[in-house]
């Protein structure tokens, strides 16, 4: 017989075991010649007579026949047992594989986001190379004090034309008219003697930034200041996690400055058009 074993066949096979006196079964005179019983139980359990003849074919089909019971038992235990180490294997087969794919999944992203981290990378550099390309151009053409200080005397000046020419006005009248009163305030303040009622920006070349440059600029203050927790307080002193801050700021400032220039520099078209 060469066919698979089938689920009915089988469920047949283990029907007739289970119904069958139990083995195994053993010759039992008493009640005749040939006379098989089980005897395992609390009473005797008679089979049957069973003359097997003589011979060594007989012998082998008396211990099949009289082990039949108990070794068809034993087989379709261990059968069952079989059947369930297999789907056990095969469900760790399948968890396996799984987790493999899981894990080639997970190392398909990180490969990507290791992709993405090197090419922002060279974006940051080429922005950087570019910016100090771009403060290049004004480093050593950065006006004199004396320069500074002289466009700042044209500057309270213009302020003070402007004070004196809303002053002509309010008294060209054969009427004079009351002085605005910002007049005097505006001159005050151009002199000096208006109080100051607040410190100017402590960075005021921040605003200059744009929001992408505003969040990495605030990034690198907070990894900064964050240092002086990341250890024992007396391991980083003060002024060391101060000298991190002051770094990032002079950093983050050429970058801004620069960009600032950049971004407010005269076209190419500017000469021609002054030109004309």
């Amino acid at each position: 017989m060469t066919d698979r074993l089938s689920p009915e066949r089988e469920a047949e096979i283990a029907a007739r075991a289970e119904a069958a006196t139990p083995g195994p079964w053993e010759e039992h005179p008493k009640y005749g010649s040939h006379f098989f019983a089980y005897l395992g139980g609390s009473y005797l359990r008679g089979v049957g007579t069973l003359n097997f003849g003589e011979g060594d074919g007989a012998d082998a089909d008396r211990a099949l026949t009289v082990n039949a019971q108990t070794d068809i038992t034993a087989l379709l235990a261990e059968l069952a047992a079989v059947r369930a180490e297999r789907d056990q294997a095969h469900d760790d087969m399948i968890g396996a594989n799984l987790a493999r794919w899981e894990e080639e999944q997970d190392n398909a992203r990180l490969r990507l986001a290791l992709k993405s981290a090197q090419r922002g990378r060279r974006q940051m550099r080429a922005r950087v190379a570019e910016l100090e390309a771009e403060l290049a151009k004004y480093v050593g053409q950065e006006p004199t004090i004396a320069e500074e200080m002289a466009y700042l005397s044209r500057c309270l000046d213009a302020v003070h034309e402007v004070c004196d020419d809303a002053e002509k006005q309010a008294t060209r009248w054969e009427n004079p008219l009351p002085v605005p009163e910002w007049v005097a305030r505006v001159r005050a303040a151009a002199d000096g003697l208006e109080p100051r009622r607040s410190y100017p920006p402590a960075l005021p070349w921040a605003q200059l930034m744009d929001d992408e440059d505003l969040h990495e600029f605030l990034n690198d203050i907070a990894s900064a200041a964050v240092r002086r927790w990341q250890w024992q307080p007396d391991e980083v002193p003060d002024r060391e996690v101060l000298r991190f801050v002051e770094e990032a700021c002079s950093t983050w400032r050429a970058i801004a400055e620069a960009q600032h220039a950049h971004n407010t520099a005269p076209g190419p078209d500017a000469e021609d058009g002054a030109a004309q």
